[in-house]
């Protein structure tokens, strides 16, 4: 017996624990009420961990570990019942047995030695059994009565925070957050991962992506042997299936694989952790790190957008060939184009392929769906023009777009065409908003209420979309009216909707919150089943607006809280591309959350983005890390944006946008000393604003901004005195109504608000900036975290973050972090805390 014990001591022992999650929890209050547990999961996913884990931790106790995968049952069988024999010197020590492997289908012989094994165990004796498979038929009266307990691998995956502590204390150089992405938390994977890309004494050069390590031979043989090896044949052939098309679905294998009986395969290929659902939960597709790697040549081929005919018919060869076409229909038919589109496109269909594309042309732009081949010129029906037009508008190429507007016109006679024209115009900036609702009274008359497809575009507000909508809202209550009731009664619900979001930001925009319609109050706090991702983005963004405002009403601000956070769980969930990309630059700016955080990553994880094109699919995106870059006083960051942003919104005739990033640059050129540029820039400003009267943006550019206004109406009273210096009153009803000089003045009373506490700088005392490192850094100061604390939140050595702190004290001119917290709020860089 004491060989045996020795034994299994050795068996139990791990690795260094310093390095390991403890996963144990949900075991061990399970183990305190229930004779035996069960735990469920696929290999390597931290089951035997766990147990070990949770054995180390216990005192007085023996245990005995045995595999029911390698060993007989007369053996194991054996050594379980010598194990519990009372023995003398085991007299009130505990005992646990541990049975890994347990088979998902049990023998007689297995079934009555565990219900006996289970009905004889005493009160100090438990039973762990580990396996692969769901619990056993022969367990689950055992469940029903309380006599076992059921643990599911879930609860042994690692959230992101675990993730990122790893990847921390591993010294590792991956993207702690692209590494959670990619692994879904599947323990051994990521254990793997991080021993294989511990960060060298010596500075790397280009470090590799996840994707990339994935791609090691090391990795994808133990992904293969110790997982997917490990798999039943029926979840194999599920596999192979995605291997060629990368979503599934129990109809789909059934209709086109002829694979009956696939949704338990995929049910338990789900709750193994290997699939994960998507496209609004209705489909299947592989977790990424099982999505096999394509090399560079045959992702190359298989995704250029400029492939012929001929290339696209030697993609793949019958009968895959066959399956797919019928993929791409099935798909086509239950109402998932994108996935209908890639199959098409890798069967080499191109008949298919461009049908396909025209049936959907309305959800094709903005949905990340990258077309393989363009419509030929010569087609001139109004879906190609449509997708042609709306590539020209991605790219601001206007001639193209208009030549495309005008083969449509010569179409309109149809109610389907004359719809497409109404789109295409409704995104040319050539054409002005007075001009397209008179297009919109003239169409709607002689075709009925229309649909616009698309008017978020790649923006983050409906107020300034594909088109700048704050014409809507000036020229008299009246003038409003009328227009509100032509959009209304032209268009359908989903637009209204838009133009009451574009009508709150306007108003919040203009100091006229008091205005905002109860219904639009309803429908900002109000979620509805299945709403467009569009529609939840704007008010998302319209929240974080509200939370971050001062005058935010307090009776109003829970609710407006957990409307936020219900929101933001579902654009979560969102796939589309575009979507992803503005929500991550958003949610650097929400009010709470660790927005700063998500900033500091993508700077530091995102170098190569710097030097992507702004395109109308990218300008919410931009706009947004712009205003975030400027906010941790990041002015280089910032300035390398708007050199490319302010040419963007001035080809898209942006009012809303185009104004805010003239006034950021005269902002950031202000904080520089170069007042001349910066008065350029602001003057050019309230130009572009001129009768939309914007006022809040122009207030939310701190001390930098108030200075620059400062300067501005120094400069205008320098050159009309005589309109200056006159008596101003204060009942216009509205800004809208106010005389120029009054409107300045204004905007000036509400940015010395928020400008900070420090007085005026004068030109020899020029701050030396944080960095933005830094900056995270002292906000996680604030915070009350230790230095151990910012380490493992930031991914950091421990020695990088002493050295930020010190570099911190030596700019702010400080000896302790009291006083850095004092200067950092007397600077504007914690505000609040």
């Amino acid at each position: 017996m004491r060989e045996s014990m020795a034994e299994q001591t050795k068996e139990m022992e791990t690795t260094d624990e310093k390095f390991y999650i403890d996963k144990s929890a949900g075991l061990e209050q399970a183990l305190k009420e229930y004779p035996c547990v069960y735990l469920e999961g696929a290999a390597a996913s931290g089951k035997t961990t766990a147990v070990r884990m949770l054995c180390r931790r216990q005192e007085n106790l023996s245990v005995l570990a045995v595999s029911a995968g390698e060993e007989a049952l007369e053996t194991y069988g054996e050594r379980i019942r010598r194990f519990l024999k009372p023995e003398a010197e085991q007299e009130g020590r505990k005992k646990w047995i541990f049975v890994e492997n347990v088979p998902g289908t049990l023998t007689d012989e297995e079934k009555t030695f565990f219900l006996t094994l289970i009905s004889q165990l005493g009160s100090g004796e438990r039973l762990i059994l580990e396996g692969r498979e769901d619990l056993p038929e022969a367990f689950l009266d055992l469940l029903w009565k309380g006599k076992i307990q059921l643990i599911v691998q879930e609860s042994l995956m690692l959230t992101r925070t675990e993730v990122v502590r790893l990847a921390a204390e591993r010294n590792s150089f991956l993207n702690a957050s692209e590494l959670y992405e990619e692994t879904g938390g599947w323990a051994g994977c990521v254990d793997l991962l991080l021993r294989l890309t511990a960060r060298p004494p010596v500075r790397m050069g280009n470090i590799p992506s996840v994707r990339e390590i994935l791609r090691r031979c090391e990795v994808q043989e133990y992904l293969e042997k110790e997982i997917l090896c490990t798999l039943s044949p029926e979840e194999q052939e599920v596999l192979r299936q995605l291997d060629l098309c990368p979503w599934t679905h129990p109809d789909l294998c059934r209709e086109v694989f002829q694979a009956d009986g696939a949704a338990g395969t995929i049910e338990s290929l789900e709750r193994k952790g290997v699939l994960v659902r998507c496209c609004q939960k209705r489909l299947w597709k592989k977790l990424p790190l099982f999505v096999k790697p394509a090399g560079p040549e045959r992702a190359a081929e298989r995704w250029s957008a400029k492939r012929t005919e001929a290339q696209m018919q030697t993609v793949v060869e019958t009968p895959e060939k066959a399956s797919l076409e019928s993929a791409g229909v099935w798909f086509d038919r239950k109402g998932f184009p994108a996935q209908a589109l890639f199959c098409l496109k890798k069967a080499g269909d191109r008949t298919g392929y461009l049908e396909c594309l025209r049936s959907h042309c309305a959800e094709i732009p903005f949905s990340g769906i990258s077309l393989a081949e363009g419509f030929p010129l010569e087609d001139s029906s109004p879906e190609s023009c449509y997708l042609r037009g709306m590539e020209a508008v991605v790219h601001h190429d206007w001639e193209a777009l208009e030549e495309e507007i005008r083969r449509t016109e010569q179409q309109k006679d149809q109610k389907h065409a004359a719809e497409i024209w109404l789109n295409l115009s409704f995104a040319d900036p050539l054409l002005s908003l007075e001009d397209w609702m008179k297009a919109l009274k003239q169409t709607a008359k002689a075709h009925g209420p229309l649909r616009l497809y698309h008017i978020l575009g790649g923006s983050f507000t409906f107020l300034c979309g594909l088109r700048d909508l704050s014409g809507l809202f000036v020229g008299g209550r009246k003038a409003e009216r009328k227009k509100a009731e032509l959009w209304k009664n032209s268009l359908g619900p989903e637009e209204w909707k838009a133009y009451q979001f574009a009508r709150m930001e306007f108003y919040l925009e203009t100091k006229q919150r008091d205005r905002i319609p109860d219904e639009d109050w309803k429908l900002l706090l109000t979620l509805e089943e299945k709403e467009d991702w569009t529609t939840l983005f704007a008010r998302y963004w319209l929240l974080i607006k509200l939370r971050r405002s001062p005058d935010t009403d307090p009776v109003l601000a829970e609710e407006e809280e957990e409307a936020e956070n219900a929101v933001r769980k579902l654009l979560g969930e969102e796939e589309t591309p575009v979507c992803r990309q503005i929500l991550e630059a958003a949610d650097a700016l929400r009010g709470s959350g660790g927005g700063e955080k998500i900033l500091f990553s993508w700077i530091r994880e995102k170098r190569f983005e710097w030097s992507d094109e702004i395109r109308e699919e990218t300008v919410g995106m931009w706009y947004l890390r712009a205003a975030a870059c400027y906010e941790i006083q990041q002015y280089d960051r910032t300035e390398k944006i708007l050199k490319k942003l302010i040419p963007f919104a001035r080809s898209g005739r942006r009012s809303r946008i185009l104004a805010e990033c003239l006034f950021q640059q005269a902002a950031v050129n202000w904080s520089r000393e170069n007042r001349k540029k910066s008065l350029q820039d602001v003057v050019e400003s309230f130009l572009v604003t001129g009768e939309f009267r914007y006022v809040r943006f122009y207030t939310r550019y701190g001390r930098n901004g108030y200075e620059v206004l400062e300067g501005y109406i120094e400069w205008l009273s320098s050159n009309s005195p005589d309109t200056w210096s006159r008596k101003k009153k204060y009942n216009y009803g509205n800004v809208l109504n106010m005389p120029m000089e009054d409107y300045i003045n204004l905007i000036l009373r509400e940015a010395k608000k928020n400008r900070g506490q420090t007085a005026k700088r004068q030109p020899e005392e020029a701050e030396e900036p944080l960095t933005v490192t830094e900056i995270i850094v002292l906000k996680e100061l604030s915070t009350g975290m230790t230095n151990e604390e910012i380490c493992a939140d930031l991914n950091l050595k421990l020695t990088t973050v002493k050295g930020h702190i010190y570099s911190i004290y030596k700019k702010l001119g400080v000896k302790s972090r009291v006083q850095a917290l004092l200067i950092g709020r007397e600077r504007g860089i914690l505000r609040g805390e």
